[in-house]
């Protein structure tokens, strides 16, 4: 009897232990909403989660970026409770182009909808004061007088009448 019981046992664990693993989730859908700012040297990004979860809790983005569009990479990986990211890693007057995918339990999203952002050029004199800075003070003072000018003449013509 004892030996009829051990088989039982053994054939109702067996059955068990070799159950075959199946995938039951699919893809999340992609990201959405994914913005880029340009800096002077840098980029800030953030996206929204996707609006599907593919029926598994989301685990990671992975974020791509590439000087252009046919030659993205894969820059980093956050866990999914991160949504932006400031990119440091940047040069002067280059474009970049970034995208978002989504993992879940087992599938990555298609990447979202494709974003660009330009790192502005700064232009510096030879004691490095920024160009562009002091163009617009310039701007900014001669406005300020052009204002008081047209404020004394309307004020003289008021006194006249």
């Amino acid at each position: 009897m004892k030996v009829g019981a051990l088989a039982i046992l053994f054939f109702a664990l067996s059955s068990v232990l070799f159950v075959p693993i199946v995938a039951s989730s699919a893809a999340p859908s992609a990201p959405v909403d994914l913005v880029a700012f340009a800096g002077r040297d840098y980029v800030d990004l953030s996206w929204k989660a996707p609006a599907s979860d593919g029926g598994s809790n989301l685990t990671t983005y992975a974020l791509f970026r590439g000087e252009n569009p046919e030659d993205m990479v894969l820059m980093a990986n956050f866990t999914a409770n991160v949504t932006a990211y400031h990119d440091e890693n940047v040069e002067t007057a280059r474009t970049y182009f970034y995208q978002v995918a989504a993992w879940n339990e087992g599938n990555m999203s298609v990447r979202s909808d494709m974003v660009l952002a330009t790192i502005p050029k700064v232009e510096t004199t030879d004691n490095g004061t920024l160009v562009g800075v002091v163009a617009l003070a310039i701007a900014a003072v001669a406005i300020q007088l052009g204002i008081v000018a047209i404020w004394v003449i309307l004020k003289k013509g008021a006194r006249k009448q």
